[in-house]
């Protein structure tokens, strides 16, 4: 299992002490693969390393349901989840909710240069990840609460589903909003409804995408 570079101090005598800081993986990690594929992607050399423990900033305004999908998307990639309202440093910081719901999030999109929300419609988002100056960083934020819940539940959650292995998320810039006014899906059934496991197959893979 790789976690990237490590940094280890060994001090040797009556006890032994280890100190372990995570620093950005060199090597590159899988190109990413979200689905529906979000209308602007960038992607840059490097990864971001998923470590054992992640930090996670929400705002006063913080979407709940968006927060609470983001904390089962972490622990379902194996790491421990830690919730803070004030800025904090640690081996992975994710930022959560946008300039409503979180005014801090907007210092770390900054920082990596991935723009805000600005522009864009209702329920659109940006989500960035990166590392400057040492500190590995994501940040995840919609126009609205609505585009904060799309960019976790839909878009960061794949990433992390695909990081699941080799423990590195790419390092990407996205810029992503709703094709449509109104989402949803139509069911046309002659005769009886269908009632059985196999006719919800659709309806589960259109719930689960955006």
């Amino acid at each position: 299992m790789r976690w990237g570079r490590a940094a280890v101090t060994v001090m040797l005598g009556a006890a032994t002490a280890v100190a372990v800081s995570y620093a950005p993986a060199e090597a590159a990690a899988p190109a990413p693969s979200i689905y529906p594929r979000p209308h602007q992607i960038s992607v840059s050399r490097g990864a971001v390393v998923l470590p054992p423990t992640v930090t996670v900033v929400r705002g006063a305004a913080t979407d709940p349901a968006a927060l609470t999908a983001l904390t089962v998307a972490l622990q379902g990639a194996g790491v421990r989840v830690q919730v803070t309202d004030r800025p904090e440093s640690g081996p992975l910081t994710v930022y959560l909710g946008g300039a409503t719901e979180n005014p801090a999030t907007a210092d770390v999109l900054a920082t990596l240069s991935a723009g805000n929300t600005e522009g864009l419609p209702a329920e659109g988002y940006v989500l960035a990840t990166g590392s400057s100056h040492g500190r590995q960083l994501v940040a995840l934020a919609g126009v609205d609460p609505t585009g904060t819940f799309y960019a976790v539940v839909q878009s960061f959650r794949q990433l992390l589903s695909a990081a699941a292995r080799s423990r590195l998320l790419p390092v990407v810039h996205v810029r992503d909003w709703p094709a449509a006014q109104v989402r949803g899906t139509i069911e046309g059934f002659y005769g009886t409804p269908c009632r059985t496991p196999p006719g919800w197959t659709s309806s589960i893979f259109t719930a689960s995408t955006r």
